[in-house]
């Protein structure tokens, strides 16, 4: 019979689908351990759904809580209702499924800005407490604590944790699937003469329909440019706007719209250009050496794009609603016409994440638990 470990992560069109993946990544690469998960969310999505069925895992919908949520943590409302009353629904949960499989879980991973202290306390009585973070702006109770941003370090967390906590700070944990380390070692990078392939991911959600802003950005420099620009869009059924980002890539020309895609890695290879949210995938990109124009699309990427830039990994673009087209154009052109440029992004990208984050966590994890 399998381990098992909890993942508490929500997605939604506030939050974004980034939480949940990335401790999807975690789950595939704990799969080989057989290890599966159990996700404990709180709205379905096909996507997810997908990911988790292949991991031969579980999904729990948690029910709305009665209470209102607090404020106090910046994210709190991200929550709909109260940590105590998310820590028990969580808790039923847990217990109920220690009863059917006659195991506790190995640990518990909870990706969320608005659970922390009270809510780990209380569920760590049922298995160790491993904290995804990016924003060290609350106190933790957990065993282990993962924060993947470059240019943190442990003293950002050292007065919100526990002494004997285990602190992975930094890109080499970064939450990253194998299917990057695997396609990253079969191909070169380098900017082809005359047509050039823009990878365009704004993340899977896109509330704000950024995505279509973007195309349209790029739609002018493809018509002043002596190079041949090719462009695929790749978002999730989750977008909103999803039929508005249809109807707008079907008047454009060489434009591809991708919805649902399992083969990113290999879409990053065959890409020579990305124009990408400064997330998450931030750290894929990196593993992939793919040049980037990076875009803020949420408060919490400000600092990941902010400290890639000032190391020239990224070119940062800053927030969506601050781009211009004179400046969206000055700095595509600037990446298209300076092979040293472009040469050094993608250099120097590769040498910041391997991409073997997740072994680590794994090594790290289940040699306390063997």
């Amino acid at each position: 019979m399998s381990n098992w470990f909890v993942i508490r992560a929500d997605a939604n069109k506030a939050i974004g689908i980034g939480h949940v993946m990335r401790c999807l990544a975690l789950a595939e690469w704990l799969y080989s351990h057989n290890v599966r998960p159990l996700l404990l969310t709180k709205s379905p999505n096909k996507l997810i759904e997908s990911k988790v069925s292949l991991l031969e895992g579980k999904i729990i919908y948690l029910p709305e809580s009665s209470s209102l949520p607090s404020d106090i943590y910046l994210h709190s409302k991200w929550l709909n209702g109260s940590e105590s009353d998310d820590a028990k629904l969580c808790i039923d949960v847990i217990e109920n499924e220690i009863q059917r499989s006659g195991k506790s879980p190995l640990f518990i991973v909870v990706d969320h800005y608005a659970l922390a202290a009270p809510w780990e306390k209380k569920i760590s009585a049922y298995a160790p407490i491993l904290v995804v973070d990016d924003l060290s702006d609350r106190q933790h109770e957990c065993k282990w604590l993962i924060d993947q941003t470059f240019g943190k370090k442990d003293g950002d967390y050292l007065s919100l944790v526990p002494d004997n906590t285990k602190l992975m700070i930094g890109p080499q944990y970064a939450l990253i699937r194998k299917e990057f380390t695997e396609v990253a070692k079969l191909f070169k990078r380098n900017l082809p003469n005359t047509e050039i392939r823009v990878l365009l991911t704004l993340g899977g959600v896109d509330k704000n329909n950024d995505t279509s802003k973007a195309l349209l950005f790029l739609e002018s420099c493809k018509d002043i440019s002596d190079k041949k620009i090719v462009t695929t869009v790749v978002t999730s059924h989750s977008n909103p706007n999803l039929n508005d980002l249809q109807a707008t890539v079907g008047r454009l020309k060489d434009t591809l719209l991708l919805i649902d895609v399992n083969n990113m890695a290999e879409l990053m290879a065959t890409h020579d250009v990305c124009i990408g949210a400064a997330g998450s995938t931030s750290w894929e990109r990196c593993v992939m050496s793919l040049p980037t124009l990076s875009i803020v699309l949420a408060e919490n990427q400000k600092t990941i794009a902010k400290n890639l830039a000032e190391v020239e990994v990224v070119l940062d673009l800053g927030l969506m609603a601050d781009i211009t087209q004179e400046k969206f154009m000055e700095t595509f052109y600037s990446l298209l016409n300076d092979m040293n440029l472009y040469n050094s992004l993608s250099i120097k990208s590769k040498s910041l994440c391997d991409g073997l984050g997740c072994n680590r966590i794994v090594n790290e994890i289940v040699g306390q638990n063997a």
